[in-house]
């Protein structure tokens, strides 16, 4: 029982950082195509999403079980990496990236929705956007462009958050439906934090000010982590022990960055 709680952890920490780093690449072929301002800006954050795309199948060993989890996922990361290198145009590798992430979300996570594959692409655009927006200090412009680009992903998740509880409700499937059960769930509390978060945005003081928008960045990353611990059912130890790989990984991650700027 302790094994699998910690693999749980493990799992949770895993699926958080590639949704970051499928979202990182996403972006990053999104921005070139439409020739975006804040494609200059948030261009570290890409690179750093590129050079994790070789950590990625490393943290994944781990979680690895039976004959077609391994083909499956050495399909993922090979159009990951692929697509990571910019070896393909912006298009393709950006239909790359949606179709091997959707289908990796319903193997790692055991969900059978047809729309949770997709759900879990804009959960990646934006945990990366939100990254983005809490270490990059931007110029007043691309901040509100930014914010703008986080109201409307915030949207696009509670509307995929209804489509997916529809989904799984029609189709009986008990396992997905399990977390939209009726009262106070913690899916509930996640549609109230985006819907929330989205109203803020709205305020164009919010926009402006590079703490607030920050800030605000920082809850919905922390939102797109509880919900993963929310998919996996995760029990107490599996949550901590998943949090401390999180904490652990975004320091190390803190540490380098903070030692390049000062090199």
């Amino acid at each position: 029982m302790i094994t699998h709680d910690l693999l749980t952890g493990w799992r949770i920490a895993f699926v958080f950082a590639a949704s970051i780093v499928f979202g990182a690449l996403m972006l990053r072929a999104m921005f070139a195509l439409a020739h975006s301002r804040l494609h200059d800006d948030w261009v570290k954050i890409f690179g750093g999403a590129a050079r994790a795309t070789w950590l990625l199948p490393l943290a994944w060993l781990p979680l690895m079980h039976g004959g077609g989890s391994v083909l499956r996922g050495i399909a993922y990361f090979g159009l990951l990496l692929i697509a990571g290198t910019r070896r393909v145009p912006e298009a393709a590798g950006l239909i790359a990236l949606v179709f091997a992430g959707s289908a990796a979300a319903c193997d790692w996570l055991a969900q059978h929705s047809a729309v949770f594959g997709l759900r879990w692409c804009v959960n990646g655009l934006l945990g990366a956007a939100a990254l983005a927006v809490v270490l990059v200090d931007s110029d007043l412009r691309a901040r509100v462009d930014g914010a703008n680009l986080l109201f409307a992903l915030s949207l696009g998740w509670l509307y995929l958050l209804f489509c997916d509880e529809i989904t799984a409700w029609s189709g009986n499937l008990p396992e997905e439906i399990a977390p939209y059960q009726t009262g106070v769930t913690a899916m509930t509390i996640l549609a109230v934090v985006h819907a929330a978060v989205a109203a803020i945005l709205l305020v164009r003081r919010v926009k402006r000010s590079r703490t607030l928008l920050a800030a605000i960045a920082a809850v919905l990353l922390i939102a797109q982590w509880f919900e993963a611990c929310v998919s996996l059912q995760a029990k107490p130890l599996g949550i901590a022990f998943a949090a401390a790989i999180t904490v652990a990984v975004g320091m190390g991650f803190w540490l380098r960055r903070w030692r390049t700027a000062h090199a």
